[in-house]
């Protein structure tokens, strides 16, 4: 059952005393309730436009995870392929060095200038490898890192939004008393 404020107001006029001290308590309950409901309404709006916000921001967060990992991979694949063919590179120049030793139409200087050479193009390309190797290895744990941390950030943007969702909710179910 509401307040009939007709009632309260004919109490008031007719002179009633008793009735006119409930009535300004009425009349103050009553204005003080379309301003929370008037407030609510204005929650209800800003709530509705900042859960688009973030709706918009997730949303975004998860193109640009997926656009950076496109990129990554296909970085990752570029030097791996690299270092697979430095690799075999290696393995061929190692493989020339046991021919030039075993080799017996050279002359002892001869084989001594060949491996020097050999080792020579042979260091670079062990160095290179190896750091590429490594460089593959430490991009695979940042890849992993910042995947990690954007899906924390998702998770808490979801959370986010499910209580955000939630206020609405309470909210209309204020405006409904």
């Amino acid at each position: 059952m509401g307040i009939n404020v007709d009632k309260v107001r004919q109490a008031f006029n007719s002179g009633n005393w008793a009735e006119i001290g409930v009535s300004k308590v009425f009349d103050e309950a009553i204005q003080k309730g379309e301003l929370l409901s008037t407030t609510i309404n204005k929650s209800g709006s800003v709530l509705e436009d900042t859960t688009n916000k973030i709706n918009n921001l997730t949303s975004i967060m998860q193109s640009k995870q997926n656009s950076f990992e496109t990129l990554f991979n296909v970085n990752n694949a570029i030097k791996f392929a690299a270092t697979v063919g430095q690799i075999g590179s290696i393995m061929t120049s190692i493989t020339n060095l046991g021919n030039i030793i075993k080799n017996e139409d050279l002359s002892a200087s001869e084989k001594l200038a060949k491996v020097l050479t050999n080792i020579g193009f042979l260091l670079p390309m062990i160095i290179n490898t190896s750091k590429n190797i490594s460089s593959l290895l430490g991009i695979t744990n940042a890849l992993t890192q910042r995947r990690l941390f954007l899906e924390q950030k998702i998770s808490k943007e979801k959370e986010r939004q499910a209580l955000l969702d939630k206020k609405a909710e309470i909210a209309e179910k204020a405006k409904v008393l």
